[in-house]
């Protein structure tokens, strides 16, 4: 999979709504890693609609749970037979 400007959007919003929903909840010490690593992710929109994710980079790296979270979630909706 590689990350993409036209599915980042999609994957990222779909993570939202489903924390929002509580449909996803996470262990209370895996809760504060992805937080952290997800305070680190940014969604910026310019003057013409495009819409971008963006991650700070420091020593740890740039955002690299927070990428796995969204990817698990996103496989999680394709394939939710084969979730348990």
């Amino acid at each position: 999979m590689t990350f993409t400007a036209a599915n980042k959007t999609p994957m990222h919003e779909q993570l939202r709504a489903d924390l929002m929903a509580g449909s996803i909840v996470f262990d209370t010490k895996l809760e504060k890693v992805v937080k952290e690593d997800f305070s680190r992710v940014s969604r910026s929109v310019t003057d013409t609609g495009k819409v971008a994710w963006m991650s700070k980079h420091d020593s740890t790296g740039h955002a690299d749970l927070a990428s796995a979270v969204v990817l698990l979630v996103d496989a999680w909706h394709k394939h939710p037979s084969q979730a348990s």
